[in-house]
């Protein structure tokens, strides 16, 4: 399954394990590419998320709603893979959703037809234990640089994590692409607060 304007199916899969050619061939065939717009809720917290996502070109973040308070767990873009645990493991509710920053391009293949390949060939199951293991190194890093940090720390940690895909952005462009409101809410700070601390981030 091509897609000329961002990252293949293929491509993405490999980056965390090798696949059989067969293997590969029968993800592509259960795969969906679908196209979503700026700000759309592709997955939304609460209900059933019965597919996993793998991201061609575009930004996302994942997420949390308790009552009228939002926050934002973190930024994904081409390259990864959204799923959810709670309805991929326990048929129960996503805790989180997922949410497109930028206009996106992604494969949607379902929660059936990624399992009917697990049981299938034993090289999915490596390559599950991979992500699974890539995204809980995520969440211990992320946790480790931000929780018990002053703002200016934050920010400054918030820089030095960024994701590949926000790396390739100064930071008037990443300010122009993610609005101020969900980087304050990633950092766990108030936008006003992150008005007061902004000129580090774009005198970066």
């Amino acid at each position: 399954m091509e897609n000329d304007n961002g990252m293949t199916l293929r491509e993405i899969l490999k980056k965390y394990g090798s696949l059989s050619e067969e293997c590969l061939q029968e993800f592509e065939s259960q795969a969906v590419m679908e196209s979503y717009m700026r700000k759309e809720v592709i997955e939304p917290q609460g209900k059933i998320c019965d597919s996993l996502y793998f991201t061609s070109q575009g930004l996302t973040r994942v997420a949390f709603h308790r009552g009228r308070k939002e926050d934002t767990i973190c930024f994904g873009g081409a390259g990864d893979v959204f799923m959810s645990f709670h309805s991929l493991y326990g048929s129960q509710k996503a805790v989180f959703s997922l949410v497109a920053i930028t206009d996106l391009t992604c494969y949607r293949v379902s929660n059936n037809s990624f399992r009917m390949l697990r049981q299938k060939y034993p090289d999915v199951q490596r390559w599950f234990a991979n992500i699974l293991m890539e995204q809980l190194y995520s969440f211990e890093e992320l946790y480790s640089r931000l929780s018990l940090a002053n703002p200016e720390e934050r920010m400054r940690r918030f820089w030095d994590l960024k994701s590949d895909n926000l790396l390739a952005m100064s930071a008037s462009q990443l300010t122009r692409v993610v609005p101020l409101k969900i980087i304050a809410q990633y950092l766990g700070m108030t936008a006003q607060t992150l008005s007061r601390v902004r000129r580090y981030l774009v005198g970066k």
